[in-house]
């Protein structure tokens, strides 16, 4: 068994300073004034208010641009000129709305934003069921006895030295690699569902028997389903009522003689770890820019978790994938055209399948795209775009893995 001291979650993206937005030339007098450029606007809470807060939204807020039912190209030419054909910052804000309501202090969502997203303890989403604590631990797992009331984080196998999927992970679920840091440390990665989602696993439509998290439950489920899973859905409006949530959070190490904690945010935990682990360099790097219009917002919402001197102001948003069937571009390009944009991944959970354009196992590197192949336990039936019912064969599971080229 292991002991670590703290651990960081590591941001999607991190940046020593902001870019600020292109002034206005300005004027002369000679000639008309021309058109200030569009800049997109932040939208800090689900239920329109123009402050931070704690509301998980349930969907996106007023997009004129999804009326058009034709001609919708992705995110492919000039960017957006105005607010009717900017289809993209909707998606973004509530990216950064769901990304702040989460990360608020679990004690204190009652608070003004100022307690809430800086003080100490846990945060909303780390309230949420594990999956171990629904489908069950790994075979083996090391026992931690601990004085302290710390989390643990256990690393499982099954017996014969290698990983499980139960728990808290070190390897990438797309590849069975690790993501080392520049410390020479393995990255840890945590799941979690909200409870909506955990209700619906355990007896979906209310029927125990049929439960998600056993191989015979999802029998009998695709004897009664054969149209497969179909996970509670969000409401249609902003701040209604959520749907089923599903959350990934990647883990480094800090070593406090090389990182600075203050930029982070940090939890102490006790790593139990069985088997074996080593260490390499890493050789990783984010593969896809930063739309222009989701840098913009950026700006406007880190610059308002910044005046709070919340640690969330050194997080950023990379993109946020929706689905929707968009008319590819001429010539046309092998990227998948089902989602916008096309091609996204989070560079610390899915590393080296971000320019992976195969349909296989491994890929290919977008979140939607990649998830529509999630079956239950006979491989044919829907899960609803949820990998977490193949835990209940994780052998199987992670034969089926092909490590991306």
């Amino acid at each position: 068994m292991k002991h670590w001291q703290s651990l960081a979650l590591v941001p999607l993206a991190f940046a020593t300073a902001l870019v600020v937005a292109p002034l206005r030339p300005a004027a002369q007098a000679q000639s008309p004034q021309a058109a200030p450029p569009y800049i997109p606007q932040a939208r800090f809470c689900a239920n329109g208010s123009n402050g931070l807060c704690a509301i998980v939204p349930a969907y996106i807020g007023p997009d004129p641009g999804l009326a058009e039912t034709q001609g919708y190209n992705g995110l492919y030419g000039q960017p957006p000129q105005s607010e009717k054909a900017d289809v993209q910052s909707p998606f973004d804000n509530m990216a950064w709305q769901m990304f702040v309501a989460l990360n608020w202090a679990a004690s204190g969502v009652k608070e003004p934003p100022a307690q809430g997203l800086t003080q100490p303890g846990r945060r909303v989403w780390q309230t949420y069921p594990t999956v171990s604590s629904l489908f069950g631990n790994a075979p083996v797992i090391v026992g931690c006895p601990q004085a302290l009331a710390l989390p643990i984080f256990h690393i499982g196998s099954n017996g014969k030295g290698q990983p499980m999927p139960n728990n808290e992970e070190y390897l990438q679920a797309a590849t069975n690699k690790p993501l080392i840091d520049v410390n020479g440390n393995w990255t840890l990665f945590e799941r979690r569902v909200n409870e909506i989602e955990a209700q619906y696993l355990r007896a979906p439509g209310g029927q125990k028997s049929q439960t998600l998290t056993t191989r015979a439950g999802q029998q009998e489920f695709i004897n009664k389903n054969p149209g497969g899973a179909d996970f509670t859905s969000s409401a249609t409006v902003p701040d209604g009522t959520n749907g089923s949530i599903e959350i990934k959070a990647s883990w480094r190490i800090l070593d406090p003689s090389k990182d600075d904690p203050s930029k982070f945010f940090t939890q102490n935990i006790l790593l139990a770890v069985s088997g074996d682990s080593a260490t390499a360099q890493p050789q990783a790097v984010r593969c896809w820019r930063i739309y222009p219009t989701t840098s913009t917002l950026n700006e406007q919402w880190r610059m308002a978790l910044g005046s709070l001197k919340s640690v969330f102001g050194n997080y950023m948003l990379v993109g946020t994938q929706w689905g929707g069937n968009v008319e590819p571009p001429t010539p046309p390009n092998p990227i998948p055209s089902n989602a916008v944009p096309g091609m996204l991944s989070n560079m610390t959970l899915e590393t080296y399948i971000q320019n992976y354009l195969s349909n296989g196992p491994a890929g290919p590197g977008s979140c939607v795209s990649c998830h529509n192949f999630a079956t239950l336990v006979d491989g044919k039936t829907s899960a609803n775009f949820s990998f977490l019912p193949g835990i209940v064969e994780p052998a199987s599971l992670r034969a089926k893995i092909k490590t991306a080229p």
